[in-house]
Protein backbone atom coordinates (compact mmCIF):
# COMPACT_ATOMS: atom_id res chain seq x y z
CA UNK A 1 0.00 0.00 0.00
CA UNK A 2 1.30 3.35 -0.86
CA UNK A 3 1.35 5.43 2.49
CA UNK A 4 3.19 8.77 1.75
CA UNK A 5 3.29 10.89 -1.57
CA UNK A 6 6.42 12.84 -2.17
CA UNK A 7 5.41 16.23 -3.93
CA UNK A 8 8.58 18.25 -5.37
CA UNK A 9 7.55 21.62 -6.70
CA UNK A 10 10.08 22.69 -9.58
CA UNK A 11 11.37 25.93 -11.32
CA UNK A 12 15.18 26.48 -13.46
CA UNK A 13 16.36 24.32 -11.06
CA UNK A 14 17.76 21.03 -13.35
CA UNK A 15 20.77 20.23 -11.90
CA UNK A 16 18.99 20.33 -8.15
CA UNK A 17 16.49 18.37 -9.58
CA UNK A 18 18.13 15.33 -10.94
CA UNK A 19 20.18 15.67 -7.66
CA UNK A 20 17.21 15.23 -5.82
CA UNK A 21 16.11 12.06 -7.80
CA UNK A 22 19.27 10.72 -7.91
CA UNK A 23 19.36 10.98 -4.12
CA UNK A 24 15.44 9.46 -4.08
CA UNK A 25 15.99 6.24 -6.21
CA UNK A 26 18.47 5.35 -3.30
CA UNK A 27 16.40 6.34 -0.42
CA UNK A 28 13.02 4.91 -1.66
CA UNK A 29 14.91 1.13 -2.52
CA UNK A 30 14.17 -0.51 1.10
CA UNK A 31 10.66 0.83 0.55
CA UNK A 32 9.79 0.16 -2.85
CA UNK A 33 5.99 0.10 -2.63
CA UNK A 34 4.92 2.47 -0.07
CA UNK A 35 6.44 5.79 -1.74
CA UNK A 36 4.86 7.99 -4.46
CA UNK A 37 6.77 10.96 -6.14
CA UNK A 38 5.23 13.63 -7.87
CA UNK A 39 7.25 16.37 -9.47
CA UNK A 40 5.38 19.54 -11.01
CA UNK A 41 7.40 21.59 -13.29
CA UNK A 42 6.37 25.30 -13.68
CA UNK A 43 7.03 25.71 -17.13
CA UNK A 44 10.87 26.11 -16.29
CA UNK A 45 12.18 28.28 -19.55
CA UNK A 46 14.25 25.12 -20.93
CA UNK A 47 11.74 22.36 -19.25
CA UNK A 48 13.16 19.76 -17.21
CA UNK A 49 15.89 17.89 -18.36
CA UNK A 50 16.59 14.39 -20.44
CA UNK A 51 17.80 13.20 -17.45
CA UNK A 52 14.94 13.64 -15.65
CA UNK A 53 12.55 12.34 -18.19
CA UNK A 54 14.43 9.42 -18.41
CA UNK A 55 14.55 8.08 -14.53
CA UNK A 56 10.73 9.09 -14.35
CA UNK A 57 9.82 7.00 -17.13
CA UNK A 58 11.81 4.15 -15.98
CA UNK A 59 10.10 4.10 -12.62
CA UNK A 60 6.36 3.86 -12.57
CA UNK A 61 5.74 5.37 -9.14
CA UNK A 62 6.57 8.33 -10.75
CA UNK A 63 4.77 11.16 -12.46
CA UNK A 64 5.93 14.29 -13.92
CA UNK A 65 3.46 16.88 -14.42
CA UNK A 66 4.40 20.08 -16.64
CA UNK A 67 2.33 23.37 -16.56
CA UNK A 68 1.81 24.90 -19.55
CA UNK A 69 3.11 28.46 -18.41
CA UNK A 70 4.26 30.03 -15.19
CA UNK A 71 1.39 29.94 -12.97
CA UNK A 72 3.66 31.10 -10.00
CA UNK A 73 4.86 28.88 -6.86
CA UNK A 74 1.70 29.06 -4.68
CA UNK A 75 -0.28 27.50 -8.09
CA UNK A 76 2.36 25.07 -9.03
CA UNK A 77 1.94 23.81 -5.25
CA UNK A 78 -1.75 23.86 -5.64
CA UNK A 79 -2.00 21.75 -8.60
CA UNK A 80 0.91 19.16 -7.13
CA UNK A 81 -0.81 18.22 -4.29
CA UNK A 82 -4.34 17.88 -5.93
CA UNK A 83 -3.08 15.01 -7.41
CA UNK A 84 -1.72 13.01 -4.17
CA UNK A 85 -4.08 10.24 -3.60
CA UNK A 86 -1.90 8.56 -0.97
CA UNK A 87 -3.11 9.09 3.15
CA UNK A 88 0.27 11.60 3.33
CA UNK A 89 2.12 14.23 1.43
CA UNK A 90 5.44 15.55 1.89
CA UNK A 91 6.43 19.16 -0.26
CA UNK A 92 10.18 18.50 -0.46
CA UNK A 93 12.18 21.49 -2.22
CA UNK A 94 13.82 20.53 -5.33
CA UNK A 95 17.14 22.22 -3.97
CA UNK A 96 17.32 20.19 -0.31
CA UNK A 97 18.30 16.77 0.84
CA UNK A 98 16.85 14.31 3.12
CA UNK A 99 18.94 12.65 5.28
CA UNK A 100 20.22 9.08 4.34
CA UNK A 101 17.84 6.46 5.98
CA UNK A 102 14.98 9.05 6.56
CA UNK A 103 12.11 7.33 4.59
CA UNK A 104 11.94 3.94 6.51
CA UNK A 105 11.87 5.11 9.62
CA UNK A 106 9.21 7.91 8.80
CA UNK A 107 6.84 5.67 6.83
CA UNK A 108 7.17 3.07 10.29
CA UNK A 109 5.59 6.29 12.14
CA UNK A 110 3.21 6.96 10.10
CA UNK A 111 1.94 3.29 9.77
CA UNK A 112 2.29 2.89 13.43
CA UNK A 113 0.61 6.14 14.97
CA UNK A 114 -0.77 8.13 12.02
CA UNK A 115 -0.31 11.76 13.41
CA UNK A 116 -2.39 14.69 11.38
CA UNK A 117 1.76 16.17 11.36
CA UNK A 118 5.33 15.28 11.50
CA UNK A 119 7.73 18.09 11.56
CA UNK A 120 11.48 17.32 10.34
CA UNK A 121 13.96 19.56 12.03
CA UNK A 122 16.40 20.86 9.51
CA UNK A 123 19.91 22.13 8.39
CA UNK A 124 20.89 24.57 5.83
CA UNK A 125 24.39 24.98 4.35
CA UNK A 126 25.80 26.99 1.13
CA UNK A 127 28.00 23.81 0.67
CA UNK A 128 27.47 20.11 -0.98
CA UNK A 129 24.14 18.64 0.70
CA UNK A 130 24.90 15.13 0.32
CA UNK A 131 28.10 15.48 2.58
CA UNK A 132 25.64 16.45 5.85
CA UNK A 133 22.76 14.50 4.23
CA UNK A 134 25.33 11.24 4.83
CA UNK A 135 26.70 12.42 8.00
CA UNK A 136 23.45 13.78 9.97
CA UNK A 137 22.36 10.12 9.40
CA UNK A 138 20.23 8.90 12.57
CA UNK A 139 19.77 5.12 13.02
CA UNK A 140 17.80 5.39 15.83
CA UNK A 141 15.22 8.65 14.65
CA UNK A 142 13.06 8.82 17.76
CA UNK A 143 9.83 10.77 17.06
CA UNK A 144 7.88 12.95 20.56
CA UNK A 145 4.17 13.67 20.47
CA UNK A 146 3.52 17.34 21.36
CA UNK A 147 0.15 19.02 21.56
CA UNK A 148 -0.97 21.85 19.23
CA UNK A 149 0.49 24.93 21.46
CA UNK A 150 3.97 22.73 21.93
CA UNK A 151 4.05 22.51 18.41
CA UNK A 152 3.46 25.94 17.63
CA UNK A 153 6.06 26.93 20.30
CA UNK A 154 8.64 24.96 19.24
CA UNK A 155 8.16 25.44 15.19
CA UNK A 156 6.68 28.75 14.98
CA UNK A 157 7.54 30.42 11.38
CA UNK A 158 9.31 27.11 10.42
CA UNK A 159 5.41 26.11 9.58
CA UNK A 160 6.06 28.31 6.34
CA UNK A 161 9.00 25.90 5.41
CA UNK A 162 7.65 22.95 3.00
CA UNK A 163 10.25 20.46 3.27
CA UNK A 164 10.32 20.24 6.72
CA UNK A 165 6.55 18.97 7.41
CA UNK A 166 4.92 15.83 6.62
CA UNK A 167 0.84 15.71 6.20
CA UNK A 168 -1.84 14.16 6.44
CA UNK A 169 -3.71 14.57 3.38
CA UNK A 170 -6.98 14.97 5.05
CA UNK A 171 -6.60 18.32 5.98
CA UNK A 172 -5.92 19.46 2.39
CA UNK A 173 -9.23 18.01 1.65
CA UNK A 174 -10.98 19.83 4.49
CA UNK A 175 -9.22 23.02 3.88
CA UNK A 176 -10.50 23.21 0.15
CA UNK A 177 -14.17 22.50 1.47
CA UNK A 178 -14.01 25.16 4.00
CA UNK A 179 -14.51 28.54 4.15
CA UNK A 180 -10.86 29.02 4.48
CA UNK A 181 -10.67 28.92 0.81
CA UNK A 182 -6.99 27.91 -0.43
CA UNK A 183 -7.74 29.79 -3.76
CA UNK A 184 -7.05 33.11 -1.59
CA UNK A 185 -3.69 32.43 -0.79
CA UNK A 186 -2.88 32.12 -4.17
CA UNK A 187 -0.11 34.76 -4.67
CA UNK A 188 0.99 35.31 -0.65
CA UNK A 189 3.58 32.93 -1.67
CA UNK A 190 2.47 31.04 1.33
CA UNK A 191 -0.64 28.97 0.15
CA UNK A 192 1.04 25.78 2.51
CA UNK A 193 -0.80 27.83 5.22
CA UNK A 194 -3.90 26.51 3.64
CA UNK A 195 -3.00 22.83 5.24
CA UNK A 196 -0.51 23.66 7.85
CA UNK A 197 -3.28 25.84 9.53
CA UNK A 198 -6.25 23.38 8.80
CA UNK A 199 -4.20 20.70 10.40
CA UNK A 200 -2.98 22.04 13.85
CA UNK A 201 -7.09 23.77 14.03
CA UNK A 202 -7.92 20.04 13.29
CA UNK A 203 -5.60 17.61 14.27
CA UNK A 204 -4.96 16.47 17.68
CA UNK A 205 -1.55 13.53 16.55
CA UNK A 206 1.93 15.89 16.19
CA UNK A 207 5.65 15.08 16.23
CA UNK A 208 8.46 16.18 15.87
CA UNK A 209 12.04 14.26 15.23
CA UNK A 210 14.53 14.24 17.73
CA UNK A 211 17.40 14.95 15.07
CA UNK A 212 18.30 16.78 11.55
CA UNK A 213 16.02 15.52 8.78
CA UNK A 214 16.23 17.69 6.26
CA UNK A 215 19.56 19.28 4.39
CA UNK A 216 18.37 22.63 3.05
CA UNK A 217 19.82 24.82 0.57
CA UNK A 218 20.89 28.51 2.12
CA UNK A 219 20.52 31.32 0.00
CA UNK A 220 19.07 29.48 -2.80
CA UNK A 221 15.68 31.34 -2.88
CA UNK A 222 14.06 34.80 -3.88
CA UNK A 223 11.94 36.33 -6.51
CA UNK A 224 9.50 37.35 -4.01
CA UNK A 225 9.21 40.45 -1.47
CA UNK A 226 10.61 39.14 1.64
CA UNK A 227 9.48 41.48 4.17
CA UNK A 228 5.72 41.91 2.06
CA UNK A 229 5.59 37.78 2.41
CA UNK A 230 6.82 36.95 6.03
CA UNK A 231 5.45 40.65 7.56
CA UNK A 232 2.53 41.17 5.96
CA UNK A 233 0.82 38.41 4.12
CA UNK A 234 1.90 35.75 6.70
CA UNK A 235 0.40 38.10 9.89
CA UNK A 236 -2.51 38.31 7.82
CA UNK A 237 -3.01 34.70 7.12
CA UNK A 238 -2.73 33.75 10.77
CA UNK A 239 -4.75 36.27 12.01
CA UNK A 240 -7.27 34.95 9.73
CA UNK A 241 -7.09 31.16 9.85
CA UNK A 242 -6.54 31.33 13.54
CA UNK A 243 -9.01 33.37 14.35
CA UNK A 244 -10.64 31.81 17.83
CA UNK A 245 -7.36 29.97 18.92
CA UNK A 246 -5.47 32.98 20.41
CA UNK A 247 -3.36 30.47 22.25
CA UNK A 248 -1.61 29.47 19.06
CA UNK A 249 -2.00 32.79 17.22
CA UNK A 250 -0.40 34.79 19.80
CA UNK A 251 3.17 32.03 20.39
CA UNK A 252 3.34 32.31 16.73
CA UNK A 253 3.20 36.41 16.33
CA UNK A 254 5.86 37.25 18.78
CA UNK A 255 8.32 35.01 17.58
CA UNK A 256 7.29 35.95 14.25
CA UNK A 257 7.58 40.21 15.30
CA UNK A 258 10.30 39.98 17.95
CA UNK A 259 13.12 37.53 16.34
CA UNK A 260 12.32 36.56 13.14
CA UNK A 261 11.34 40.05 10.98
CA UNK A 262 13.85 42.01 12.69
CA UNK A 263 16.42 39.53 11.30
CA UNK A 264 14.91 39.76 7.62
CA UNK A 265 15.66 43.45 8.10
CA UNK A 266 19.42 43.08 9.06
CA UNK A 267 19.63 40.92 6.28
CA UNK A 268 18.13 43.60 3.86
CA UNK A 269 19.87 46.37 5.05
CA UNK A 270 23.08 44.52 5.02
CA UNK A 271 23.30 42.03 2.54
CA UNK A 272 20.79 44.12 -0.03
CA UNK A 273 18.25 40.81 -0.56
CA UNK A 274 19.30 41.26 -4.24
CA UNK A 275 17.81 37.88 -5.25
CA UNK A 276 14.23 39.36 -3.46
CA UNK A 277 12.07 41.90 -5.18
CA UNK A 278 12.23 45.50 -3.75
CA UNK A 279 9.86 46.36 -2.24
CA UNK A 280 8.40 49.25 0.79
CA UNK A 281 9.91 48.25 4.53
CA UNK A 282 7.25 50.32 6.01
CA UNK A 283 4.57 49.57 4.48
CA UNK A 284 5.38 45.68 4.82
CA UNK A 285 5.42 46.18 8.71
CA UNK A 286 2.32 48.19 8.58
CA UNK A 287 0.53 45.60 10.53
CA UNK A 288 3.17 45.69 13.16
CA UNK A 289 3.08 49.49 14.17
CA UNK A 290 0.90 49.61 16.99
CA UNK A 291 3.12 46.79 18.76
CA UNK A 292 6.23 47.08 20.99
CA UNK A 293 7.94 44.38 18.32
CA UNK A 294 8.31 46.92 15.91
CA UNK A 295 8.12 49.98 18.57
CA UNK A 296 11.78 48.86 20.32
CA UNK A 297 13.18 45.63 17.65
CA UNK A 298 11.32 46.18 14.02
CA UNK A 299 11.43 50.33 13.14
CA UNK A 300 15.03 50.89 15.01
CA UNK A 301 16.33 47.94 13.37
CA UNK A 302 15.39 50.28 9.65
CA UNK A 303 16.62 53.49 11.40
CA UNK A 304 19.65 53.55 13.33
CA UNK A 305 23.15 53.73 11.87
CA UNK A 306 24.00 50.57 11.13
CA UNK A 307 26.62 50.00 14.04
CA UNK A 308 23.44 50.65 16.49
CA UNK A 309 21.15 48.04 14.42
CA UNK A 310 23.99 45.44 14.34
CA UNK A 311 23.94 46.15 18.73
CA UNK A 312 19.83 45.34 18.00
CA UNK A 313 20.03 42.01 15.53
CA UNK A 314 22.77 40.78 18.40
CA UNK A 315 20.14 40.98 20.78
CA UNK A 316 17.69 39.42 18.43
CA UNK A 317 20.31 36.58 18.11
CA UNK A 318 20.48 36.21 21.77
CA UNK A 319 16.88 36.34 22.30
CA UNK A 320 15.97 33.80 19.73
CA UNK A 321 18.75 31.71 20.91
CA UNK A 322 17.42 31.86 24.55
CA UNK A 323 13.79 31.35 23.25
CA UNK A 324 14.91 27.83 21.46
CA UNK A 325 17.15 26.38 24.30
CA UNK A 326 14.15 27.41 27.07
CA UNK A 327 11.40 25.43 24.83
CA UNK A 328 14.19 22.55 24.03
CA UNK A 329 14.49 22.38 28.16
CA UNK A 330 11.10 22.30 28.95
CA UNK A 331 10.56 19.42 26.28
CA UNK A 332 13.61 17.18 27.81
CA UNK A 333 11.66 18.07 31.47
CA UNK A 334 8.77 16.88 29.59
CA UNK A 335 10.15 13.97 28.49
CA UNK A 336 11.85 12.77 31.59
CA UNK A 337 8.59 13.46 33.57
CA UNK A 338 6.33 10.87 31.57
Amino acid sequence: MMLLTIVIPTYKRPAELLRLLRWLLVETAPVAGSIRVIISDNASPCGVSADVIDIVAAHPWMTLFQQRCNVGPDQNFMDAVDRVATPYFWLLGDDDLMVTGLLKQVLAYLKNHEPDLIYLPSYWTTDDLAVPARALASHELQFFTVDTKELATHCHVNLTFISSWIVKRTHWQSSCGSSRDPNALVRTNLLQMAWMLQALIQGSQFAIADNVCIVASSGNTGGYKLLTVFGKNLREILTDQLNGRREILDLIVNRLGWTYLPSLIWFGRTQHGDDFLPEDYEAALILWRSEWAYKLIQKPMLTLPKRLAFLLFVLVKFLDRMWTITNRFRYTLTRIKS
